[in-house]
């Protein structure tokens, strides 16, 4: 027991690039907030330009994880915009529904606070689960998010959320999560690119500095590449279009995140598809 609490406090409390020199299994994606009390969101992407607009799933946390919740109880919920720079622009305050799912429109959302250009959110619920507490565990928002343009297709297409980006403490206080190495790191997008289509690749720095990431895109035996400077909470969108080459692609993501792992959007003829890289 004394062990295992030794053995958190270190992961808790020392940075992850520094216990890779002690081996792999020191590893974490993303950092443990030292605020027992933090709640935790992913960095969503929202689209709400060019026709596009964002939807996403809020669960109602305290009628699933406590059975014995009132059916009329409600907590509050924040939600935090940044633009695609990762710069904070607004919050967005609400109740949580009676039912155990509700549809945000976020484009009406954004829209209303004066926000036209695509970005990032994070949601937040703030409430203390007899189900976390007991464990000792954080409530954490990975939900799934739809995307939405008529001109591309008349259907939506969902993905769910990718990591354990961001914290709010007690004392509103936010903090990113996300770790890095002091080494470069490779990832392989899990992915062949299909030389009929176009896509646009997300990546999103859950890191508090910013990421020099490097793009190689290997087609016909040859090898393109591009570099981009990713600011802390911001991202970054890199456009393959369809070309007349004879073969497909591979992405290759080369940075000192621990898991560059992207969002793709795959537009074809009438429709496109949105998932994890």
């Amino acid at each position: 027991m004394i062990f295992k609490k030794i053995k958190f406090w270190i992961k808790k409390s020392i940075p992850t690039r520094y216990l890779e020199f002690l081996g792999k299994k020191g590893i974490l994606i993303s950092s443990i907030p030292k605020d027992e009390k933090s709640i935790i969101s992913d960095l969503f992407v929202y689209k709400i330009e060019n026709g596009w607009n964002t939807f996403f799933e809020l669960l109602n946390y305290s009628r699933i994880l406590d059975l014995k919740t009132p059916d009329d109880f409600k907590y509050d919920i924040t939600i935090k915009f940044f633009n695609s720079s990762g710069i904070f622009l607004k919050n967005f305050k609400i109740k949580s529904s009676i039912s155990f799912r509700s549809t945000l429109d976020i484009k009406k959302i954004a829209n209303g606070l004066g926000i036209f250009k695509n970005g990032t959110f994070s949601v937040f619920h703030h409430y203390q689960s007899k189900t976390t507490n007991y464990s000792k565990g954080f409530l954490t928002e990975r939900g799934y998010v739809g995307y939405y343009n008529k001109n591309i297709s008349p259907i939506k297409s969902y993905i769910h959320g990718n990591f354990d980006a961001i914290s709010l403490n007690s004392n509103n206080q936010i903090k990113l999560l996300g770790t890095y190495s002091f080494f470069e790191k490779k990832f392989n997008l899990q992915h062949e690119l299909d030389k009929r289509y176009k896509y646009d690749i997300v990546l999103v720095n859950t890191t508090a500095s910013k990421q020099k990431v490097k793009f190689e895109l290997y087609q016909n035996g040859s090898v393109n590449f591009f570099e981009k400077i990713i600011p802390s909470k911001g991202y970054y969108e890199f456009k393959k279009l369809d070309n007349k080459i004879d073969s497909n692609s591979r992405l290759i993501i080369k940075s000192k995140l621990y898991l560059a792992r992207p969002i793709l959007f795959k537009y074809m003829n009438r429709s496109f598809d949105v998932f994890h890289g």
